[in-house]
């Protein structure tokens, strides 16, 4: 494998080419670049200076970039450090938002809620959500349609856990916590559009497709017993952008002719060879132009997501 820089400098060069995070109380939809809105941003972008952040300042930025904008190999920002100073800065926030890609096929943003927050029942028209906790405990009642009747689905999550909501299916989100906030990661595939809010008694709620719930830990768990070195699902979600890897050895994330990966350390800690090590909660962005060795560290099982916007765009021209 050819020498790949620091970890923390890549990452910094990638944030040097991303928005500022953004605060909303009504989440808007993320900003999907075009041809037309690219080439003025390039013509009004200023000449880059051979000045690069300090890692506290990168920490304040977002990673939002089209794949052919982003420099060769692993970025990553540790996602659970990121909600504690966008809590301390903001200690009475209800309602922060921060998009960390977005492309033509999907966007992946992180969600903040406050105190004993609670997101009203709503539903995304054209896009199919997966979201995974980051941090705190959220609780979700979900509607949808079932042979043509109503039927629901409500269920506490931790860390780590991820449930996804088809277009049409509603989902009504809460904070129980008067003590902490509560952070998520939400996948989008198409872009994120923005929420709209039903009564939960709306006959559109029976267009909903029904919701999918995975549980690393309680994979984990199983795994761990099989002697494996890794084990790679695709997940029912995202027109099948989503996929799990549980880990007990090595895995190899070759790299994608379409453009970067999303990786998400849901459990366990894993050493990305010639990157260092990576912990729960951070988020991984694989733009690298050859393989890249993933490893669990020690004799400890480790649980990823793995995302491709582009596999799911493919897809679903397919399948249509």
């Amino acid at each position: 494998m050819r020498g790949a820089p620091p970890l923390h400098l890549l990452t910094l060069s990638a944030l040097a080419l991303l928005a500022a995070a953004t605060d909303c109380g009504e989440r808007s939809e993320a900003p999907v670049p075009t041809a037309r809105t690219e080439a003025r941003a390039s013509a009004e972008r200023p000449a880059a200076t051979a000045k690069a952040a300090t890692p506290a300042e990168a920490q304040r930025v977002a990673v939002n970039a089209r794949d052919d904008r982003l420099p060769d190999g692993v970025g990553a920002v540790d996602l659970a450090a990121r909600l504690t100073a966008m809590e301390r800065e903001k200690p009475m926030a209800t309602d922060r938002s921060e998009t960390f890609l977005a492309v033509p096929e999907a966007t992946v943003h992180m969600h903040l809620m406050g105190y004993e927050q609670m997101t009203p029942l709503h539903v995304h028209r054209s896009e199919d959500e997966a979201t995974i906790i980051v941090s705190g405990e959220a609780q979700v009642l979900q509607i949808f349609g079932r042979g043509g009747e109503r039927a629901t689905r409500e269920g506490v999550y931790r860390p780590g856990e991820l449930i996804s909501s088809p277009a049409w299916c509603g989902h009504e989100w809460v904070n129980p916590h008067a003590d902490r906030m509560q952070g998520n990661l939400v996948f989008a595939v198409p872009p994120f559009h923005g929420n709209l809010h039903l009564r939960p008694d709306d006959p559109r709620l029976l267009q909903g497709g029904e919701p999918f719930v995975y549980d690393p830990h309680a994979e984990l768990a199983a795994f761990a017993a099989s002697g494996e070195d890794f084990r790679v699902t695709r997940l029912p979600i995202l027109g099948g952008a989503m996929s799990s890897l549980l880990l007990n050895g090595e895995y190899v994330v070759e790299p994608s002719p379409q453009g970067a990966t999303v990786g998400y350390v849901a459990a366990g800690t894993v050493l990305l060879e010639g990157y260092g090590e990576m912990g729960p909660a951070h988020l991984l962005l694989f733009n690298a132009s050859s393989p890249v060795v993933v490893r669990a560290r020690g004799n400890a099982p480790a649980a990823l997501y793995l995302f491709d916007p582009h596999g799911a765009h493919e897809r679903r021209n397919a399948d249509g």
